[in-house]
C-alpha cells in the first residue's frame, strides 16, 4: 500500500518546469540566445570526430551484409527476405539503399549513414535534457553525447546501430510530452516513433515496454487507460506486416547458435562489460576504472537531482535503462548471444543523470568543470586509440590487401563470384570505380548458372574466404578449374581472389622481368615493404610471379637476408602461398603473388642487407637457374634493406676510453 501511494504521489503532481536561472530576470541570453551557438558549436565537434578516419577500420561482415541487402532491391528487404543472410527489420536497409541512390556506392558515403545518425543525436540529446533539467544540463549531455566512445565507433559503422540513441531520445522526448499533455496527436506520435524504432532494431521494442509501463500508470490515474490500450493495439498493428513476413520465411532453426558464436557472461561480467562500453568505450584508457567510478557517482547524484525536481521524468528514465539492461540479460541466459550494442539507447539514460549530477550546484562549477574535462580526456583517449588502431586480427586478415591486386588486374565488366553476402558488399563499396559484377552464389551450384552470367570475355573471379587460412575444397575453384585456367592469384589471411579464363583466351603479353628461373617461370617484379627495420622486425615481401610455361615439378621459394659477405643473417623457405598452390599447377601465363614475412633475429647488428630469392627442387636441394644473366648462387638480388641499431643498443654506455 506504501508504494501505490508514493506512485500516487508522485503522477498525481503535475509536470512544471523547473525555475532556474535560465527563467529568472532579463538577460543577455534573451535578447540573443547563445545556447544555439554553443549546441552548433558542439554538433560541429561531434561531426568533426565521427569524420576524422571515417574509412580507416575495414569494413567487417556485417558491414558487408547491410551493403549487399542495399543494393539487392526493395523485395530482398521485405516480403522476400532471406533470413539466412540478415535477421534484421528492414528499415536500416531501405534506408541505406535510398542514402547510397543519392549519394552512391563508396565505403565513406555508407558510412556516413551513421554519421548522420550519429550528429542529429547531439542536438536532439541538448533538447531533450533541456526538458528534464534545464539549458546548462542540456548542454553538457550534449558534450558527452558528441564524445562518447561507443556512440563515436558506431557512427562509423555501415550498420543500424548509430540510429538506436537517436531514436530512444525522439521517443523519450515524445513521452515526456504524453506524461505531461497526453493529446491524442501526442499518442499517434508515439505510436509512429516506436513503430520505427522497431522496425530499426528488434531490441528497442524493450524502451516501448519501458514507456508503456509509465504511462501505463499515469492512464491508470487519470483515467485513460482507453487511450493506453488504443496506442498499444496501434503500435502491435504497425508490427503486424513484419511478423507476418517473419512467421512465413523465418526459420526457426536460424536462431540456433554456432558454439563458436556463444557468449556466456556471469551477472558481474555482463554488468561491467555494459558499463565500460557505454561510458569509456571499448579500450580502457588509463585509470579508466575510476573514469566509470566517476560515471556511476555523477548519476546517482543526478538520480537524486531529477527525483528531487521531476520524480515522474526520473522513474521514465530509469526503466528507460533497467527494463532494457534486465531483459537483454534474461535473454542471453536462455540464448547465449550478446553485445552492448544491442542495447547502445541505454546510454541516453546514463549522458542524461550525468550531465544533470554534473550541473546540480551551481556553486561547484569549477569542480564539475575538472571533473567533465577528465571525462572528456578518457573519452578522446579511447577515441583516438580505436581511430588509429586496427581491429584484433585485421594486421593479418585484412581483405583490402588481396583487393588492391585485384583492382590492379581486374576489367570492366568482370564476374566476382562470392560465397557468402558480405563479400558482395566488400566488391561493391571498395571497388566501385571497377564496374565488376559480383554475385552471391552460396552452396554448390551448376556450372551452367555462371557460364550464363560471364560476358564475352569469359573473365570470373572466385573470392574465397576460409578463416583457417587452407582452400583445399573450395567448390567454385574446384569445378571451375575443370573447364577454366587460373590466369592470376593472390591469397592474403583469410582471403583468396583467383582469376579463370577459358584455355583458348590469348594469354597476356609479357611485361619486362626481373629474371627467369629455368625456362617456366618468371619473376615480374619483387617489393619490399619497408626497407628501413630495427632488430625483430620482419621484412615484408611481395613477389610476382609468371609462368612462362607449366612448371613440371613442385619448387620451393627461398627468400634470404644476407649480410654484405654473402652469410645468411635470417631467411624463410616455403612452397609458393603457402603451400596452397604448389607450382606444378600453375598454367602458361598465369601471374601469381606470392608473400612472405621475414623475421630480423633480436641480435641483428646494423647494417645494410641484401635480399635475394629463388627456387629450388626441395628433393634435391637444386637451385632453378637464373636468367637471363647468370647468377653465381642462382639467386635473384630484389633489394637492400637498413637495419638501424635498436633502442637498447642506443642506450648502451660507451665503453671506449
Amino acid at each position: 500500500m506504501a508504494f501505490v501511494k508514493n506512485i500516487h504521489s508522485i503522477t498525481s503532481r503535475p509536470i512544471k518546469p523547473e525555475i532556474t536561472a535560465d527563467s529568472l530576470a532579463p538577460t543577455l541570453s534573451q535578447r540573443f540566445d547563445f545556447t544555439v551557438l554553443v549546441v552548433l558549436l558542439v554538433t560541429a565537434s561531434g561531426l568533426a570526430l565521427r569524420l576524422w578516419h571515417l574509412t580507416f577500420l575495414s569494413l567487417w561482415w556485417d558491414e558487408g551484409v547491410s551493403i549487399y541487402l542495399a543494393g539487392a532491391g526493395i523485395s530482398a528487404m521485405t516480403v522476400a527476405k532471406d533470413f539466412t543472410v540478415d535477421l534484421h527489420p528492414p528499415a536500416y536497409h531501405l534506408a541505406l539503399a535510398g542514402w547510397r541512390a543519392l549519394l552512391g556506392p563508396s565505403v565513406f558515403s555508407d558510412r556516413l549513414l551513421s554519421t548522420f545518425a550519429g550528429v542529429l543525436t547531439i542536438p536532439l540529446c541538448y533538447q531533450f535534457v533541456r526538458r528534464l533539467a534545464d539549458r546548462a544540463s542540456g548542454i553538457i549531455a550534449a558534450v558527452l553525447a558528441a564524445a562518447s566512445p561507443i556512440a563515436v565507433y558506431y557512427s562509423q559503422e555501415t550498420r543500424m546501430y548509430a540510429f538506436l540513441p537517436f531514436l530512444a531520445l525522439l521517443s523519450l522526448y515524445v513521452s515526456t510530452s504524453l506524461l505531461k499533455n497526453p493529446t491524442p496527436r501526442q499518442w499517434v506520435y508515439w505510436v509512429l516513433t516506436n513503430a520505427l524504432g522497431v522496425y530499426v532494431y528488434y531490441y528497442l521494442g524493450l524502451l516501448s515496454l519501458s514507456e508503456a509501463t509509465v504511462l501505463l500508470i499515469i492512464a491508470l490515474q487519470r483515467q485513460r487507460r482507453r487511450a493506453w490500450l488504443l496506442a498499444q493495439l496501434g503500435l502491435v498493428a504497425t508490427y503486424l506486416p513484419w511478423l507476418a513476413i517473419m512467421h512465413n520465411r523465418l526459420d526457426q532453426s536460424l536462431l540456433s547458435l554456432p558454439i563458436s558464436t556463444t557468449v556466456h557472461l556471469t551477472p558481474s561480467e555482463y554488468a561491467f562489460e555494459n558499463l565500460q562500453s557505454f561510458t569509456v568505450g571499448f579500450s580502457l584508457p588509463p585509470d579508466g576504472q575510476y573514469l566509470m567510478i566517476l560515471f556511476l557517482a555523477l548519476s546517482l547524484f543526478g538520480t537524486v537531482c531529477l527525483g528531487r525536481r521531476q520524480p515522474l521524468l526520473l522513474v521514465l528514465l530509469i526503466l528507460s535503462a533497467l527494463i532494457p539492461f534486465v531483459a537483454a540479460g534474461l535473454f542471453l541466459l536462455f540464448r547465449p548471444f550478446f553485445f552492448p550494442r544491442f542495447i547502445l539507447f541505454v546510454v541516453v539514460p546514463i549522458w542524461s543523470l550525468v550531465a544533470i549530477g554534473l550541473t546540480a550546484e551551481r556553486r561547484a562549477w569549477p569542480l564539475a568543470l575538472v571533473l567533465l574535462g577528465l571525462i572528456l580526456a578518457g573519452n578522446g583517449w579511447t577515441w583516438y586509440h580505436e581511430r588509429t588502431s586496427p581491429r584484433p586480427g585485421e594486421t593479418l586478415d585484412d581483405y583490402r590487401t588481396v583487393f588492391a591486386s585485384l583492382a590492379a588486374v581486374a576489367q570492366p565488366g568482370d564476374l566476382v563470384i562470392c560465397g557468402y553476402p558480405w563479400q558482395v558488399g566488400y566488391v561493391e563499396a571498395y571497388l566501385v570505380s571497377k564496374n565488376l559484377r559480383p554475385v552471391f552464389m552460396p552452396g554448390r551450384i551448376q556450372l551452367s548458372q555462371i557460364t550464363s552470367l560471364l560476358s564475352q570475355e569469359h573473365r570470373v573471379w572466385v573470392y574465397a574466404y576460409s578463416p583457417d587460412y587452407h582452400f583445399d575444397g573450395d567448390w567454385p575453384e574446384l569445378d571451375l578449374q575443370s573447364i577454366f585456367v587460373t590466369r592470376f592469384i593472390d591469397q592474403f589471411g583469410d582471403s583468396r581472389i583467383r582469376l579463370f579464363t577459358p584455355a583458348t583466351t590469348a594469354t597476356p603479353s609479357v611485361r619486362s622481368v626481373v629474371a627467369t628461373l629455368g625456362n617456366t617461370i618468371a619473376l615480374q617484379s619483387a617489393d619490399i615493404q619497408s626497407t628501413r627495420l630495427k632488430p625483430g622486425n620482419q621484412v615484408q615481401i611481395i613477389l610476382h610471379w609468371r609462368a612462362l610455361a607449366r612448371p613440371d615439378a613442385d619448387y620451393t621459394v627461398f627468400v634470404h637476408v644476407a649480410r654484405p659477405d654473402q652469410r645468411i643473417q635470417a631467411q624463410v623457405d616455403a612452397p609458393p602461398i603457402q603451400g596452397e598452390f604448389p607450382t606444378k599447377q600453375w598454367s602458361t601465363g598465369e601471374e601469381i603473388v606470392d608473400r612472405y614475412s621475414v623475421t630480423l633475429p633480436a641480435d641483428t647488428p646494423p647494417g645494410s642487407y641484401l635480399i635475394e630469392v629463388g627456387m629450388y627442387l626441395p628433393s634435391t636441394g637444386q637451385r632453378l637457374k637464373v636468367g637471363p644473366a647468370p647468377r653465381p648462387n642462382d639467386e635473384i638480388p630484389i633489394g637492400v634493406i637498413t637495419v638501424e641499431p635498436s633502442e637498447s643498443s642506443r642506450r648502451l654506455p660507451d665503453s671506449s676510453p
